[in-house]
């Protein structure tokens, strides 16, 4: 047997709302809160997910894996709080609707509690009137305007804060670049050119073997975002004693992005270009 408290409202008739806590509000909250005419609990809920979108587009590329679970994480919580806390809530809202508790008794079900009501213990009938901000549809029209709003300004601002920087305004400028990256990516072919690179986070270094016929004393290597420009970087590689090249990078690199060595031989410059996951301490293969 379950604990009920059972309201009545003149217009509306009686209503039994389960004591403790609620299983429904943990499984299905919005649907729950909706159903159960929990207003200002569904729109708390719907605002939820456009800022989690907000919250989680900001993490760094090196987390691209846990974002799902950190959202479960957040949402998880509040869904709990829902099921502690929804019984309550929805009584609460009952009285504010102009139920009155009646009393509370055990039963198998909400519809067996309202049943174990007897019309004697119903308070005379009176006239009601309900008023507008009380009804359904009012607020069914606003919550889905205020979504809108919310849905709207949340795009905004992504597009604001993440502007499409790989949108070439000179068309020309750039059919010239990609003419040029072909013949830099042509004279690393001909001369046989091959690299292995190594970033190492901890340290805050980039280690490169570089094999074929070419050993310029410095190279560039460019560590391009593909979404997002502000993330690239740029490392100058030294040639050590032993062949090898050494540079020390700005701040952490991981993730995905297009990975640009750039070196030149007899005035020429040459290029390598690979799109790779990057990860501190994994060698990645470049003109394979």
């Amino acid at each position: 047997m379950k604990s009920f408290d059972v309201f009545h409202h003149p217009a509306h008739g009686l209503e039994a709302v389960k004591t403790g806590f609620s299983w429904p509000g943990l499984c299905f909250g919005l649907i729950w809160a909706l159903y159960k005419q929990l207003w200002w609990l569904a729109l708390g809920l719907l605002l939820l997910t456009p800022l989690l979108v907000l919250l989680v587009f900001q993490l760094p590329d090196s987390l691209a894996q846990t974002k799902p679970l950190l959202i479960a994480a957040v949402q998880l919580p509040l869904f709990c709080l829902v099921g502690f806390k929804g019984n309550q809530w929805q009584a609460a809202n009952l009285q504010r609707r102009g139920f009155a508790l009646l009393r509370r008794l055990q039963a198998a079900s909400p519809e067996n509690a309202v049943l174990a009501i007897a019309p004697s213990e119903l308070p005379p009938t009176q006239p009601y009137h309900s008023v507008w901000y009380k009804q359904f549809w009012p607020w069914f029209i606003l919550g889905i305007l205020g979504m809108s709003i919310t849905l709207g300004t949340t795009m905004l601002v992504i597009a604001t804060k993440n502007p499409p920087g790989l949108i070439a305004d000179n068309y020309y400028d750039v059919g010239k670049g990609i003419n040029t990256s072909l013949e830099r990516e042509n004279l690393a072919s001909r001369l046989k050119l091959k690299a292995s690179l190594v970033l190492d986070n901890d340290k805050g270094t980039a280690n490169l073997q570089l094999q074929g016929y070419s050993n310029p004393p410095q190279l560039v290597l460019n560590l391009i975002s593909p979404t997002q420009p502000e993330r690239d970087r740029r490392v100058i590689l030294q040639l050590q004693g032993d062949g090898s090249y050494f540079g020390q990078m700005p701040d952490l690199v991981e993730g995905r992005r297009f990975v640009e060595l750039i070196g030149q031989e007899g005035g020429q410059d040459w290029r390598l270009f690979e799109e790779e996951q990057l990860a501190s301490g994994q060698s990645v293969r470049l003109g394979e």
